[in-house]
């Protein structure tokens, strides 16, 4: 976290000299009333007015330098909180497909709020409180040396005793505020799950069974919550008492020199105020360092996100496709002795379609996913013109390949924002990924066309439009690659019919159709159909060739064909 604190070097500065400038108006205060009293005992007049006035100065010193310096921490934490939200999120996004859905989305959105919040809470509040309460200490103690060196003396060595409860406690407490956010990371996790799962419930009626769940958990994070406060409250008041301990002792001591006539009554009293300013610093101090060591866990967990080795941008410039895509004895598991893919061999030339059949879990969207980089533990090897993808820059891959996916997500944002994913494009590439994807009669029907919103994941839209939705952000990209994972899946047969045979019509482009319509006048215009079973290819070839040999494809378009007749 050092790296965001010294990111703020002249907010930081500034910061500094603001507490500087308090710490010795208060202290100043504390010498003024020695003064007072000192005065008030040998009645001088003239003396006090002086020193009223000196008092108002100082107070007003003291309330602007107070206020200025609030605003400038404040400004500080929010740049420190911002910052590290960035990093958090920035370095979350660029994680493989593989590390970041080893987690729930929930867990991401505890840890960019909950686990950041403590951070801020705990962390940046605490470092410049710790800064202030040292500034303080130091000056409050060489007043009160300055004052009377045994009183001083006595001070130092009580303010040793509250500063070991940190240590004693720390382990503790950080696995207290851990479990804490543990407990948060999976009561929202929850709230995502119910949430997004609405019609589900109402549909089978399991309100019952999911309102003890929202309870468990709301219980489970509250109790973890408060098993922490507990805690937390025992250890501050053992610092407390030490505190409360290091004031009477050495107001016990103040008072014993006065009566020895070794102090005046205007020390004594400047003393108690000395006293008052050091142990309330001394305490905040131990308070401070409580709350550190509290996040010590949760901070080594987002300094590991943070600094994590996230894949390379370093690679091969590559923004054209001239020959073919070759797969050469790819394997790959998603875990250990469990092959998803076994020796895939196979090349697609540029400007060809193709068409990828196959049961479910034959390993038809795991190729993809090898194309667009998401894995890069495969065995074998993936060339786009001679160029290994995993030595590709990552950001060329998509600029060379675009992808629909069976899961479609919709942005909380209006239908050219979702096309065009934010970025400009010209209104005739706009106006053409739309008449290809079958989207104007949808938009042509909404009062503000284009610019409707769709709501939070495209609810204002059917399952057929959030489809045509993803054809369109592909198409108007205008890559060399297309490749459509069940993209037209939820279509009814005409505008799937009418999709397909418009990407098929695309010149110049390779397209890549992964279906489980055998419809046969499309098949037929697909330059070679790769037939996969079992995550391996059972026969490569056109329409008519695959039909003559009558094998595994042979059945499989019976089946089909079989049961579009029923």
């Amino acid at each position: 976290m050092r790296r965001y604190i010294l990111k703020e070097k002249k907010l930081l500065l500034l910061s500094t000299i603001l507490t500087i400038m308090v710490a010795v108006c208060n202290t100043s205060m504390a010498l003024i009333m020695k003064e007072l009293v000192d005065v008030g005992t040998i009645k001088n007049l003239s003396k006090f007015k002086i020193l009223i006035c000196i008092t108002a100065l100082v107070i007003i010193v003291l309330l602007l330098s107070e206020y200025f310096k609030k605003v400038v921490n404040n400004t500080l934490i929010k740049k420190w909180s911002i910052a590290l939200k960035d990093d958090v999120f920035e370095e979350l996004l660029k994680r493989n497909p593989k590390v970041f859905n080893s987690g729930s989305s929930g867990k991401y959105i505890s840890i960019l709020t909950n686990d950041v919040d403590m951070i801020k809470e705990s962390y940046f509040s605490s470092i410049i409180s710790l800064m202030q309460t040292v500034i303080q200490i130091i000056i409050g103690g060489y007043a009160i040396f300055k004052l009377d060196v045994i009183i001083g003396i006595a001070i130092v060595v009580l303010s040793i005793l509250p500063l070991f409860i940190p240590k004693i406690t720390e382990k503790y407490l950080s696995q207290k505020k851990d479990f804490q956010s543990e407990k948060l990371s999976k009561f929202t996790s929850n709230i995502k799950d119910i949430f997004q799962g609405f019609n589900v419930i109402k549909s089978f009626n399991i309100y019952d069974k999911i309102n003890k769940q929202f309870k468990r958990a709301n219980y489970e994070s509250e109790e973890a919550e408060l098993k922490f406060s507990n805690y937390n409250s025992l250890v501050n008041i053992l610092t407390a008492l030490c505190s409360y301990l290091m004031i009477l002792i050495s107001l016990a001591i103040g008072t014993y020199l006065v009566i020895k006539g070794k102090a005046t009554a205007g020390i004594l009293i400047a003393s108690i105020q000395l006293m008052d300013i050091i142990s309330m610093a001394v305490l905040d101090f131990t308070y401070e360092v409580i709350d550190l060591k509290s996040v010590k866990l949760i901070n080594k967990k987002i300094i590991e996100i943070v600094e994590e080795d996230t894949p390379s941008e370093e690679g091969i410039e590559k923004l054209d496709f001239n020959k073919e895509i070759k797969f050469e004895d790819v394997s790959f598991a998603y875990e250990e002795d469990r092959e998803v893919l076994k020796n895939i061999n196979f090349s697609m030339k540029k400007g060809e379609k193709y068409a990828i059949v196959g049961q479910s879990g034959s390993g038809k969207s795991t190729l993809l996913s090898l194309l667009l980089r998401y894995y890069t533990e495969y065995k074998g090897n993936i060339y786009v013109d001679g160029v290994e993808v995993r030595e590709l820059k990552l950001s060329n891959v998509s600029k060379l390949i675009s992808a629909i996916h069976q899961d479609i997500f919709i942005f909380d944002s209006d239908i050219k924002d979702n096309i065009c994913l934010f970025n400009f494009y010209e209104e005739e590439d706009i106006r053409k990924a739309i008449e290809l994807s079958g989207l104007d009669k949808t938009i042509n029907s909404l009062g503000l066309g284009i610019n409707s919103q769709v709501g939070e994941n495209g609810d204002n839209l059917s399952g057929g439009e959030k489809q045509r939705i993803a054809i369109a952000r592909a198409l108007i990209r205008e890559t060399p690659i297309l490749f459509l994972d069940e993209a037209t899946s939820s279509l009814d047969k005409e505008i799937s019919y009418k999709i397909e045979s418009s990407i098929l019509n695309l010149e110049d482009i390779t397209s890549i159709v992964i279906t489980h319509k055998l419809n046969e006048s499309l098949l037929s215009r697909y330059d070679k159909i790769i037939v996969m079973k079992d995550g391996e290819i059972e026969e490569i070839g056109s329409f008519n060739e695959l039909i003559n040999n009558k094998a595994y494809f042979y059945n499989l378009f019976n089946i089909e064909a079989q049961a579009v007749l029923k």
